[in-house]
């Protein structure tokens, strides 16, 4: 009789992983158990960040930026999509996608780092001529999230070039030294100022 345990079959399917997981931790070993919860609490922090990042979105984007939040085919080309609809006015559109960019610089998890679709509003601005950002974002003030966006942006790795207008510049050192957390502070440093005395 021939054997079936040859080499790639030679490990058999765990039916029950809860059960077996719940019988060791019954026993006294419980890094299994142990690992399931911290999963299960990653997955609902980064569950929580999602469902936030989506109730900042602008409310005409809100739909748009479920599905680009859920990574749904084309989502984020639609998303684009609807941005030059609903933002003609490309200094409007500008501030808009800046004050929405604003949101995750100040949310960390445990995990850590910036999910994907968190980028998109930077991804969209990276689109934008630059005088006309510069233009945008020196017409008024600049809302706090619109500070964070902007501080963000112009230290992300894609941005090259053009020197940040020495008023906005200034802005964005003295905002994010006083109140900036250490990440933004250290991007700043390295990016377009540094933190002021």
């Amino acid at each position: 009789m021939a054997d079936d345990r040859r080499l790639g079959n030679c490990d058999a399917e765990l039916a029950d992983g809860p059960g077996l997981t719940e019988w060791l931790a019954g026993r006294g070993l419980t890094g299994s158990h142990e690992a399931q919860q911290s999963l299960a609490r990653q997955d609902a922090e980064e569950e929580a960040r999602r469902v936030q990042w989506v109730a900042a979105a602008p409310p005409p984007l809100t739909e748009a930026a479920e599905r680009a939040s859920r990574r749904e085919d084309d989502a984020e080309e639609a998303l684009a999509g609807l941005v030059a609809r609903q933002y003609p006015d490309p200094v409007q559109r500008i501030r808009t996608l800046v004050g929405w960019a604003g949101v995750p610089p100040r949310h960390s998890t445990s995990m850590g780092g910036t999910p994907w679709y968190e980028l998109a509003p930077r991804r969209l601005l990276l689109t934008e001529p630059k005088e006309t950002i510069f233009e945008a974002l020196t017409s008024a003030p600049l809302s706090a999230s619109q500070l964070d966006g902007a501080a963000e942006l112009f230290t992300c790795l894609e941005w090259k070039g053009a020197g940040i207008p020495e008023s906005l510049r200034a802005a964005l050192v003295e905002y994010v030294t006083a109140t900036g957390t250490d990440p933004m502070t250290f991007r700043m440093d390295q990016g377009y100022g540094t933190a002021a005395p």
